[in-house]
Order: structure tokens, then C-alpha cells, then sequence
């Protein structure tokens, strides 16, 4: 009988609490101090100076776990029909024409200008997004991995609407924002790419990850008034 394979994160099985509650808060709040202060530290070498920011990161990631794959793509002149296609073939899904989102079983498309679209997806983490979507719309479309420079955090719950209208434009009424709807704004001056997640009031935000502790101090500090429960991406 095979062994079971354990899929917990270093960070899962040295320190259960930090999957839930204030445990999460502090995991999430001693990744940013040591992603900061690694950034500070100079290493000799030449040709070009570094930080220890890079071994910070693999160390997180190595904790943490696998992350999301985000990638964008950006369309080819002359290659619309030919990419819409293409990704209909390879992923089962039709390209959205505007700012909406279009969610197949392995990849989820945000459309968030003419011909450029945020990929999303759970089963292809990190750059092994990209890399797949490299292969097969080769000649199509640009792809650039968005994996390491992005975050994406999901709010949702009774109070999201009230939460994120402290510093979104955006009416976020189903009437004025429906399931599947997409936007790019900014919330508290803080560029976002924004979707409705699903018909529960949840809203997933990408942001860019060197502001991602500014957007956490106004998200909590937003939030707090309601109260608030953090929980990890499953």
C-alpha cells in the first residue's frame, strides 16, 4: 500500500495556528517584515549589487506554499480571431470582449482593456501559468508571468460592499456591478484589478505585491469597524 503524501506547507507543520485567526495575521505580518528588511541587506557582487530579498523569497515560498499563477495577455494585431480560438481549444473558454470575467476548469480570464486579459489560475502555480500559455498561443498573444509581482486577496462576507466602497470608486451594487463583472481602479490610491469572485458578495483583488502591506494596513484598518476573520486561499 503506497505511503500517504503529505501536501502541508513547512509553514502548515511547524506552526499549525497559522493557518487560522491571529496565527495567520502573524505569519502574513512576519513575511512582509522579513521580505522589508531582507531588502536592506547588501550581499557583494559584481557585476551587479544584491539583496538577500531573493533568498527571502524562495524562503517564503518554500513556507508559504505554491502560489497563484497570474499572467497577462496581451493580443497580437491582427490575431483576435485566431486567439480567441486558441484559447477556446486549449482551455475551454471564450476570451471576454470587455471588463468581465471568463472562468474555465483550469484558468480563469479577466478582461481589463482592448485586447488584454489577466489569467488566473489554481492548478498552474507560479510561472508554470505563463510557461503554459507561452506554448499554446505561441505567435498569438504576448504573455508576461505576473506570478511573483502580484497578489491576490479575496474579501467577501455581508460587509464586503461596505468595506471596499471606503476607498473604491466603483459602485459595487449587483445592479451596477453583476456576477462576473470585472474592473481596474484603484482603492485608497493603490492600483487594483478587481472582479466579483462569485454570487456570495466576494470580490477578488490583484494588486502589486510591493504595495501589498499599504493595502493591508487600509483593508484592516477599513475592516475593522465590522470585524474581520482572516483565512487562508484553499
Amino acid at each position: 500500500m503506497p505511503e500517504a503524501i503529505s501536501t502541508r506547507t513547512l509553514l502548515e507543520a511547524a506552526w499549525p495556528q497559522a493557518t487560522h485567526g491571529l496565527g495567520l495575521i502573524g505569519a502574513v505580518t512576519a513575511g512582509v517584515v522579513l521580505l522589508t528588511l531582507s531588502a536592506k541587506v547588501q550581499v557583494p557582487f559584481w557585476p551587479v549589487p544584491m539583496t538577500l530579498q531573493t533568498l527571502a523569497v524562495l524562503l517564503l515560498g518554500m513556507a508559504y506554499g505554491p502560489g497563484l499563477g497570474l499572467a497577462t495577455v496581451a493580443c497580437r494585431k491582427g490575431q483576435a480571431a485566431a486567439l480567441s480560438a486558441a484559447v477556446r481549444n486549449a482551455y475551454g473558454v471564450d476570451l471576454p470582449a470587455s471588463s468581465r470575467v471568463a472562468q474555465g476548469a483550469a484558468i480563469s480570464f479577466i478582461g481589463y482593456g482592448p485586447g488584454q486579459w489577466l489569467a488566473v489560475s489554481v492548478a498552474l502555480a507560479n510561472e508554470a501559468l505563463a510557461v503554459d500559455l507561452a506554448a499554446k498561443l505561441q505567435g498569438l498573444a504576448s504573455v508576461s508571468d505576473q506570478s511573483g509581482g502580484r497578489t491576490v486577496l479575496r474579501i467577501g462576507g455581508s460587509r464586503a460592499r461596505d468595506v471596499l466602497a471606503k476607498g473604491l470608486p466603483i459602485d459595487l451594487d449587483p445592479r451596477a456591478f453583476p456576477l462576473g463583472s470585472a474592473a481596474t481602479s484603484a482603492i485608497s490610491h493603490i492600483g487594483v484589478q478587481l472582479w466579483q469572485a462569485d454570487d456570495t458578495r466576494s470580490y477578488d483583488i490583484a494588486i502589486f505585491r510591493s504595495l501589498s502591506e499599504s493595502f493591508w494596513r487600509w483593508l484592516t484598518t477599513s475592516a475593522a469597524e465590522f470585524g474581520y476573520e482572516v483565512t487562508p486561499a484553499r
